[in-house]
């Protein structure tokens, strides 16, 4: 109840009890601790049959249990009426990405594999960035006065075409200060 007329949560700063009682110095050396009792063989890690509960069997009625007619495996259903598993029952629908025939695991697929979502992705994305980018202009260089594509360098647009008209140019931009 922490100390209130109703149940609220710890404050942001305290996100646990053991934080409030002072515990949290001795709890940072846990870490050390388990992994040195390991070495030394004082403490066994679990057996991966031992964790993994095993599902408890209810008692179900004999309609709630059938096979399968498309695929014959053994499903629960809650519906007499159920007559094929929650994968065959979704529709086959062609593939957004490549056209190809699939059926889906659920409803929310669209593509058949991750490969053909990606190739998806990359295509509405590009398809959708070509609507907003503007094309490439063409600008004259003050040095060589040749036209060229105009290159972004920075925040600015840039005066000159080449590194060779940069350096003439910045010779005449120092003479004109000086």
């Amino acid at each position: 109840m922490n100390g209130a007329p109703y149940w609220s949560p710890p404050h942001r700063h305290e996100k646990s009890y053991a934080h409030r009682a002072g515990i949290r110095a001795e709890l940072a050396e846990m870490p050390d601790l388990v992994a040195k009792a390991i070495r030394h063989g004082l403490i066994q890690r679990p057996d991966s049959t031992s964790t993994i509960p095993t599902p408890v069997k209810r008692n179900l009625e004999d309609w709630r249990i059938a096979n399968c007619d498309e695929c014959g495996i053994s499903f629960e259903r809650g519906r007499r009426e159920l007559v094929k598993c929650t994968t065959c029952r979704m529709p086959v629908r062609p593939c957004s990405g490549c056209g190809k025939d699939f059926r889906p695991p659920d409803r929310k697929k669209v593509c058949c594999s991750k490969e053909c979502s990606q190739k998806k992705q990359v295509a509405n994305f590009k398809r959708q960035h070509a609507l907003t980018a503007k094309p490439l202009g063409m600008v004259q260089c003050v040095i060589c006065k040749g036209m060229r594509p105009e290159p972004k360098r920075g925040a600015r647009i840039a005066q000159t075409c080449s590194k060779e008209c940069f350096i003439i140019f910045s010779r005449q931009l120092r003479s004109k200060t000086k």
